[in-house]
């Protein structure tokens, strides 16, 4: 990452940094010249490079940027904003890299029944889980992760449901075939805050069943 700075038409004075550019000042290494932080706090020069006096570059002799687009943090390779358009508050980067704000996750809902279970629902604590689910507290919940275990080597399903009570929707199906354990990982499975989950097992039977189901999503 770079960043090389053109005068347009005119001097440009960058108070912050101690420097005038004179015009015509053609390929200026801003960042080779002054530190990510200075370069952030630079007020003017941002408002040179978005105002259009100073055209900006991330090469030298590269492509001229569009001046609405610089972002300050350009030189902060760990803040650096991914996206278009300049950002005033970054207190929050890990959004403009992943492009989520995955923020808050669960430690893990886990249902669980005593005995050998088939055609049956698994408790939440010590509920059934179809009757009073784990309710999905966050915004943009995700599964991300199902955990499935059981005493014996076994074949069966694992259901995994949203509710409110009366309506069911089902997120997702796991077959664990002739296991005592099944992992999976880095789903996607859309939630629904405000409702419920709820975990069946059917077609099969499991001795003393775990299920745990790892929820990710914003706070």
């Amino acid at each position: 990452m770079g960043l090389f700075v053109d005068t347009v038409s005119t001097d440009v004075p960058i108070p912050e940094l101690g420097i005038i550019l004179v015009h015509p000042t053609t390929n200026y290494d801003l960042e080779g010249k002054f530190d990510a932080r200075e370069i952030r706090d630079a007020v003017s020069l941002t408002t040179a490079i978005t105002g259009g006096t100073l055209y900006w570059k991330k090469t030298s002799g590269g492509t001229i940027l569009v001046g609405t687009d610089y972002d300050p943090d350009i030189a902060m390779v760990d803040e650096a904003n991914l996206g278009t358009g300049y950002q005033g508050d970054r207190a929050v980067t890990f959004k403009d890299l992943t492009g989520e704000n995955l923020t808050g996750a669960s430690p893990g809902f886990t249902f669980g029944r005593s005995g050998n279970v088939t055609n049956a629902y698994l408790q939440n604590e010590s509920v059934p889980s179809n009757t009073v689910g784990r309710l999905i507290m966050l915004d943009n919940a995700k599964i991300n992760t199902i955990a499935i275990a059981n005493e014996d080597v076994s074949t069966f399903d694992v259901k995994i449901y949203e509710h409110d009570g009366v309506t069911f929707t089902l997120k997702s199906t796991q077959t664990v075939t002739s296991s005592k354990t099944k992992l999976v990982e880095d789903l996607a499975i859309a939630l629904t805050k405000g409702k419920m989950m709820a975990v069946e097992i059917t077609n099969g039977a499991a001795k003393n069943p775990l299920v745990t189901v790892i929820v990710k999503g914003d706070t």
